[in-house]
């Protein structure tokens, strides 16, 4: 994984479960909401997108820091190479890849 999708993917769980914890604390304004939504929507999504994007930076800002993008890097450069030729890397797990990709399975269900 690159680092934009680890922060995509944990932004919107924080997004998600901060929503379910808000309405539920909110529930007593369940009549009102197209009322409050048609008359202050834009005062509330302004905030609410900044700090979603606040949220989103800062993780993607730690899962650089962590290094997540150098492998995310090297990660799909071998496997490219795997794919390919597997000239560069291991050979025996290229030919294994081949021929799982070939399904040319044994009868005792190991690749021969």
């Amino acid at each position: 994984m690159v680092p934009w999708q680890v922060a995509t993917g944990l932004t919107l769980v924080i997004a998600g479960v901060s929503a379910i914890l808000l309405l539920d604390r909110l529930d007593y304004l369940s009549g009102y909401w197209r009322l409050i939504l048609s008359d202050h929507g834009w005062a509330i999504a302004a905030p609410t997108l900044t700090a979603l994007a606040s949220v989103f930076a800062l993780l993607h800002w730690a899962a650089r820091k962590a290094g997540l993008g150098d492998l995310g890097r090297k990660v799909e450069h071998i496997d490219r190479g795997l794919r390919e030729d597997g000239a560069a890397h291991d050979r025996d797990l290229a030919a294994a890849l081949r021929r799982d990709r070939a399904a040319e399975w044994g009868p005792g269900g190991s690749a021969d």
